[in-house]
């Protein structure tokens, strides 16, 4: 992920794919000099390559030492100096990978970035919200209240705080097929559970592979959805309707409440994540609006541990 860092403070700061450079409450990297301009610069994503351009500043913008001509891009390689307004500090752009999707702090400056298509707000310790990729720079957000699509831009207030959404990552790529990538939908989930039901392991099963998700104690969620989803196929439900269980509903069932329950199935979605598996977050579905959920695969086996 691309940043930049102060060459003296050593201060940071995450790019996202385009960034509005200057003194103005509204630029997404805001600069206190006085010498700075309101709206000073851009720096933006290619999709190959970092550039900037001078928006006609009054004091102008430095690359490497040499000031560049106002409304002419100019290509940033690894450790490129910048400066703006003055040539007597510099930032140096640390990493020239591509961006990534994030939720910036308008008061602090605090980043949460997109973890395997999954943004956590506040933090990943706390998850009030979870904003999930669902396709390229499509996004929606979910909370104790229910989904709903979210665009980039968009400022969430949480506890107080404003979070300005940076979900857009530049040109899509173009597609290769990839027989090596694997998607969620690809596999069959099995859930070994033991008699007392205290523990539960999930595996994602594919032909002769299995790739076992991380132990953790908040799998139970998943075996009360995935039971409801086979008593739904026995009573022949249309696909479409099968497996939804009522927020309130799983919460009396696990005994917790709407909050506790958002973090967990939070959890959840980061576990499968780590299996380097697209879209496995999705290993857990919401539907807009009724606050209803399910697995998120239609193929699913309960064995004993």
């Amino acid at each position: 992920m691309a940043f930049v860092q102060h060459a003296i403070r050593g201060e940071e700061f995450l790019l996202g794919a385009q960034n509005l450079v200057g003194r103005a409450p509204h630029c997404t990297w805001r600069l206190s000099d006085a010498r700075v301009s309101s709206e000073h610069a851009r720096i933006r994503w290619t999709g190959a390559g970092w550039e900037i351009k001078d928006l006609s500043s009054s004091n102008g913008t430095w690359v490497n030492g040499e000031q560049i001509k106002a409304g002419i891009a100019v290509g940033l390689p690894q450790g490129a100096l910048l400066s703006f307004g003055h040539n007597d500090q510099s930032w140096t752009l640390a990493d020239v990978g591509p961006p990534a999707a994030c939720a910036r702090n308008l008061s602090s400056g605090a980043v949460s970035t997109s973890v395997d298509g999954l943004i956590a707000v506040p933090s990943e310790d706390e998850p009030r919200l979870s904003i999930l990729e669902e396709g390229h720079d499509r996004w929606c957000l979910e909370d104790v209240n229910g989904k709903r699509s979210v665009e980039h831009g968009e400022v969430l207030v949480v506890d107080g705080e404003s979070w300005r959404l940076e979900l857009a990552t530049g040109p899509e790529p173009t597609w290769t097929r990839d027989l090596t990538t694997q998607r969620l939908g690809d596999y069959n989930l099995e859930l070994s559970v033991s008699s007392d039901e205290e523990h539960v392991e999930a595996t994602l099963v594919r032909r002769n592979e299995r790739v076992a998700a991380e132990p953790s104690v908040h799998y139970y969620i998943l075996l009360l959805l995935a039971r409801r989803l086979l008593t739904d196929t026995q009573d022949d439900l249309s696909q479409a309707e099968q497996g939804w269980i009522y927020r309130d509903e799983l919460c009396d069932m696990l005994r917790t409440d709407p909050n506790k329950l958002n973090v967990d199935i939070y959890r959840v979605r980061r576990l499968f994540g780590k299996l380097g598996i697209q879209g496995a977050a999705g290993i857990i579905e919401r539907r807009p609006t009724t606050r209803q959920l399910r697995v998120g695969l239609p193929r699913i086996k309960i064995v004993a541990l």
